[in-house]
């Protein structure tokens, strides 16, 4: 089982930014606040951005999540698959510090097998190996 790195979550993360063209070329998406997975043709509102702390380029606008209408919404199209799993870890580490994340990472890899498939388990954040391959 491959796991999420916290530098791979803080990059997952950021594509929740000035995020329409991935969104509107992604086959699902997934907002990380209410943990619900959608069809990019749900969305119908997008917030453009102004602040000059996101370097979106041309790309100013960010999907707003048509369930909840938090902007914590991503797509496949930047190589991931959205699961639950995966929604999950991203709104449990939202507001966690990287130095407190790094921590819990480090004592879940401690964990020696997993339940599941009594396999050595190196974290809890699983991924598949078309993101690691980008990393």
């Amino acid at each position: 089982m491959i796991a999420y790195t916290v530098e791979q979550l803080k990059i997952i993360k950021q594509h929740s930014v000035c995020n329409k063209a991935e969104i509107l070329t992604s086959y699902r998406c997934g907002c990380f606040e209410c943990q619900e997975i959608f069809s990019p043709s749900k969305i119908s509102c997008w917030l453009q951005e102004k602040s000059a702390n996101f370097s979106c380029g041309e790309n100013m606008e960010t999907a707003i999540c048509p369930n909840c209408g938090f902007d914590f919404v991503i797509g496949d199209a930047i190589g991931i698959d959205i699961t639950k799993e995966l929604l999950f870890v991203l709104n449990t580490t939202r507001t966690i510090s990287d130095s407190e994340l790094r921590e819990f990472e480090n004592k879940i890899k401690q964990v020696p097998y997993s339940q599941e498939h009594d396999q050595p388990q190196k974290t809890l954040f699983p991924i598949n190996d078309k993101i690691n391959q980008k990393w």
